[in-house]
C-alpha cells in the first residue's frame, strides 16, 4: 500500500502551476472567441426569433378568425311574409277567444253545480219536513200579495 504524504511534509509548495502569461493573454483570447461567434451568425439566425413570434401571432389570428366564423355563423332563418304574420296574429286571437269561452263555460258549470246543490238541499228539507209543494206555492203567493209595511 502506498503511503500518503502528510500535509506538514508538503509545506507551502503548490502542486499546480499556471502557465506563464496565462492571465495576461486571457482577455484577448476571450474577445477573439466572442468575435468569432458573432461573425458566424447569419441573417436567418438573427431573424429567427422575430419570425417565430410573427408566425405564432398569425396562427393565433387564423384560429380566432375561424372560431368566430364558426360560432357566429347564422343559422338559416325562414323569411316571413305579411301573410304569415297576419295568419299567426289571427290564430293567436282565436286561441285567446277559445280560452275565454272555455273559462266562461267552466264558471257557468261551477255556478250550475252550486245551484244544483242548493236545489237538492231544498228538496231534502221539504221532504224531511213533509211540506207539500202546493202548500209551499200557496204560501209564497200569499206573501207576495201582502203589502209591505213601511215604518
Amino acid at each position: 500500500m502506498k503511503k500518503q504524504p502528510k500535509l506538514s511534509d508538503i509545506g507551502k509548495r503548490q502542486p499546480f502551476e499556471v502557465p506563464d502569461g496565462y492571465f495576461r493573454d486571457l482577455p484577448d483570447r476571450i474577445m477573439e472567441q466572442c468575435g468569432e461567434r458573432e461573425q458566424k451568425k447569419s441573417v436567418v439566425q438573427i431573424l429567427k426569433p422575430a419570425l417565430s413570434l410573427a408566425a405564432m401571432f398569425i396562427g393565433v389570428a387564423v384560429i380566432a378568425y375561424f372560431a368566430v366564423q364558426f360560432i357566429d355563423q347564422p343559422k338559416e332563418q325562414p323569411t316571413y311574409t305579411q301573410k304569415d304574420i297576419a295568419e299567426a296574429e289571427y290564430l293567436d286571437q282565436i286561441r285567446d277567444q277559445e280560452e275565454l269561452m272555455e273559462s266562461i263555460n267552466q264558471q257557468d258549470m261551477k255556478a250550475h253545480a252550486q245551484d244544483s246543490e242548493k236545489t237538492q238541499k231544498y228538496i231534502e228539507y221539504l221532504l224531511n219536513e213533509d211540506i207539500d209543494y202546493t202548500t209551499l206555492i200557496n204560501e209564497l203567493k200569499e206573501k207576495q200579495d201582502q203589502p209591505k209595511d213601511n215604518p
